[in-house]
């Protein structure tokens, strides 16, 4: 799983020494990691003051991540059968 830069990056430079392909690269604002270089090693990771640099989660694994989690939270919580609101009861 690849990495990226988020926001909280104060673009310190601290990574760029630490990638052993310079795949990071000066944005704008913040760096980037440059996917077609990147080869995950994870060395940039570390070094960052602000923990910016995070896995790059696809929007597939974030979908079954939220599933997941949403599916762990109604197996926990308990429904009553019948759901008194404001407006009279649900069955």
């Amino acid at each position: 799983m690849l990495h990226t830069i988020n926001l909280d990056c104060i673009a310190c430079g601290a990574c760029l020494k630490e990638c052993p392909v310079n795949a990071i690269e000066a944005g704008t604002r913040i760096y980037t990691i440059n996917d077609a270089h990147c080869i995950d090693c994870a060395c940039c990771v570390p070094v960052c003051p602000t923990e910016a640099i995070v896995p790059n989660i696809s929007p597939e694994e974030t979908r079954l991540a939220w599933a997941r989690a949403l599916q762990e939270v109604e197996e926990d919580v308990e429904v009553p059968a019948r759901v008194a609101t404001t407006h009279g009861t649900v069955a």
